[in-house]
């Protein structure tokens, strides 16, 4: 069997394949705008990594401050924002998960049942804007091609802060595991209609793009022709290792002879090399 060829495949950084679908839906265009909310990390479950990597920019708006470094660091391109978005601007507490950043949330009910569930939590009182003042700021020169909203349960009030008629990005990416029933009726009411539920998240196309709900219709799957980041990094290494698998059997012979050796150092490389 011919080896994997991962130049044939696209790597998908996403969490659930958001961002396979998304490639499906903007046919591996190398130039777009994407607004990120509820950044989180640069690269690990994120949306936008692939995109960054193809030469897109965007907007990244993360409130956590150890978050947002990192994104500050990996997306020199983007626009980095340490701040939360809301129906008013002002300030805003946010819970965060320690250990589970990703699960961070203003919405109490929600913060309520990870402390059930054993969780600690800190208070922390944070910027706020609102998604219209963010778009006025920051896209009002560019057409926002998607939106991902992942803000664990204040999806309605980042909604209800926008301004859906001078800002209508073509997609948008709700992940939807806390009550999309507070918020699906309203996103329809902006123009929008709905494609895909993958379980964990809505993907919506503005009334102008309702041809874009054809590539819609299914999952990232097989025909997407993709591979999971943390599974191309193991292909990886694993290249390497056998690239330098004759150079460390070399050094392991000459160790396991060697007369300052000690015993025990002598017997696990010759245990190891018996391996090979």
């Amino acid at each position: 069997m011919d080896p994997l060829r991962l130049d044939d495949l696209m790597i998908s950084y996403a969490q659930h394949g958001e961002d396979v679908v998304l490639q499906r839906l903007f046919d591996g265009r190398t130039t777009g705008f994407y607004v990120d909310l509820g950044a989180n990390d640069p690269v690990v479950d994120s949306v936008t990594k692939h995109f960054s990597l193809l030469g897109w920019r965007g907007v990244n708006v993360e409130p956590l401050t150890s978050l947002h470094q990192r994104l500050v660091e990996d997306r020199p391109r983007d626009i980095n924002l340490c701040v939360a978005v809301s129906d008013r601007p002002g300030k805003l507490v946010l819970e965060e998960v320690e250990g589970a950043h990703g699960l961070s949330t203003a919405t109490e009910a929600l913060a309520q049942a990870h402390r059930d569930q054993g969780r600690t939590l800190i208070k922390r009182e944070v910027p706020c804007v609102t998604l219209a003042e963010l778009c006025g700021q920051h896209c009002s020169e560019v057409a926002i091609d998607f939106l991902k909203i992942d803000v664990e349960g204040h999806e309605t009030q980042v909604l209800k802060g926008g301004d859906w008629n001078r800002f209508r990005p073509r997609v948008l990416l709700i992940e939807s595991g806390w009550v999309p029933e507070a918020w699906h009726e309203l996103v329809l009411s902006f123009g929008y209609q709905m494609g895909l539920d993958d379980t964990l998240n809505r993907f919506y196309v503005r009334d102008e793009d309702a041809a874009l709900l054809e590539r819609l219709k299914w999952p990232a799957n097989v025909n997407d022709r993709f591979i999971r980041a943390e599974h191309a990094r193991q292909i990886l290494l694993g290249r390497e290792w056998d690239a330098l698998g004759p150079t460390i059997q070399s050094m392991a012979r000459q160790l396991a002879v060697a007369k300052d050796a000690s015993p025990q150092l002598k017997a696990t490389l010759k245990r190891l090399l018996s391996l090979r």
